[in-house]
C-alpha cells in the first residue's frame, strides 16, 4: 500500500512541475508590432507581426468580421506552437475588404496571457492617378 502511495505522490509531483517551472503570464499582453490598432490596409495578404513575450510557449491568434461582440466569420483561430528550433512571432493571412477585429494571447503549459483585441479595416486598392499630361504654351 505505501508503494502505491508513494508512486502516486511522485506522478503527481512530476504532472505538477510545469506550475513550478513556468513562467507566470496572467495579467501580461503581448507587445504588437504590425498592425497597430485601427489600421486601414488594401486587401491582399498582411503579416501580422508582436515581440515574442518571455516564458511563452505558444500564441493563440483569433481574426472575426466584422467584430467580436458581432461575429459572421471566423477567418482564423489559431494555435502557433514554438519548438526547440524557433520561436513564432509572425502570422501571415490573406483578407478580402471589410472590418474586422483580431485577438492575440500568449501561453505555456500553465498560463496563458491576457488577450488583447484589435481593430483592422481593408480597403479595396485604389488606381493609381495619372497625372495629366503637360500643355505645350502657345
Amino acid at each position: 500500500m505505501r508503494r502505491i502511495l508513494l508512486f502516486l505522490l511522485i506522478v503527481s509531483l512530476a504532472t505538477a512541475c510545469d506550475d513550478v517551472f513556468e513562467k507566470k503570464l496572467d495579467g501580461k499582453a503581448v507587445a504588437v508590432v504590425a498592425p497597430v490598432d485601427g489600421a486601414t490596409v488594401t486587401e491582399g495578404t498582411m503579416t501580422f507581426l508582436w515581440v515574442p513575450m518571455e516564458g511563452a510557449g505558444g500564441y493563440h491568434i483569433t481574426i472575426v468580421s466584422p467584430s467580436f461582440k458581432a461575429a459572421a466569420i471566423v477567418v482564423a483561430d489559431t494555435l502557433l506552437v514554438d519548438d526547440s528550433v524557433s520561436v513564432r512571432r509572425m502570422f501571415r493571412q490573406a483578407f478580402s475588404a471589410g472590418d474586422y477585429q483580431w485577438s492575440i494571447s500568449a501561453f505555456n503549459s500553465a498560463y496563458s496571457s491576457a488577450a488583447s483585441v484589435f481593430d483592422l479595416h481593408v480597403v479595396v486598392p485604389t488606381a493609381p492617378v495619372e497625372p495629366e499630361p503637360e500643355q505645350p504654351e502657345p
